[in-house]
């Protein structure tokens, strides 16, 4: 798919992609077309009273670095598109029972292990500390964005690790079946508004934090 999405662009003979061929490519409102203007949005935060604002193809074009060089190589536009994929909706409904699951199984398996609640929930997240220990490492932001699991699973840990405290203490007697649904809501409720879009930091997802700026000058060294 990424194969034929670059050759519509019309690259040239070096594999450059130039401004005229991309415009004419994300202007057929195709699939990708249209995920790769969410993620520009995203970006760039184009929202007006909460309301997502289309981006210009020009927005789009220098977002993806095209505005250096009057074009883009072919390696960024593969790797924009790779990025773009996840956005399809059935991928990331798949994505988000995954989570749910995990941050279910995480803390029941505190909780067989007779562990403190506060040690349950955190036993849902422990899936997103790889992540979080390579931001800390290499000094970039640490997003914990519905997208970046950690946020959505910890709610849905700590929701099922709640309704299970509140069962033992009598105040609230829930059953499994409604203490699992009830967990499982709460990963898919975030993982609704991540999907929405909705211009709140907490909820960005991992890949679009920045990385800093002493890190990157390094780099080009």
């Amino acid at each position: 798919m990424a194969q034929r999405e670059f050759e519509a662009m019309g690259p040239d003979s070096d594999g450059h992609v130039h401004f005229d061929g991309f415009s004419a490519w994300l202007q057929t409102n195709g699939e990708f077309p249209r995920r790769l203007k969410m993620r520009c949005v995203r970006t760039l935060k184009l929202y007006s009273s909460g309301e997502r604002i289309d981006p210009t193809p020009r927005q789009v074009f220098d977002s993806l670095g095209g505005s250096e060089k009057g074009y883009l190589k072919s390696e960024v536009v593969r790797r924009c598109l790779g990025r773009a994929s996840l956005d399809s909706p059935a991928l990331y409904v798949l994505d988000s029972i995954c989570l749910a699951s995990f941050s279910i199984a995480g803390a029941e398996s505190g909780i067989i292990r007779g562990l403190p609640p506060l040690a349950c929930s955190a036993l849902g997240v422990t899936m997103c500390f790889g992540g979080i220990a390579r931001d800390l490492i290499t000094k970039r932001d640490v997003s914990l964005g519905a997208e970046h699991f950690a946020f959505a699973t910890g709610c849905g840990a700590a929701t099922y690790v709640g309704l299970r405290q509140l069962m033992l203490n009598g105040i609230l007697p829930l059953s499994l079946p409604v203490r699992t649904g009830a967990a499982m809501c709460t990963v898919f409720g975030i993982r609704w508004l991540a999907w929405r879009q909705l211009p709140e930091p907490l909820l960005l997802p991992m890949f679009e934090m920045k990385a800093p700026s002493e890190w990157l000058s390094s780099t080009k060294k």
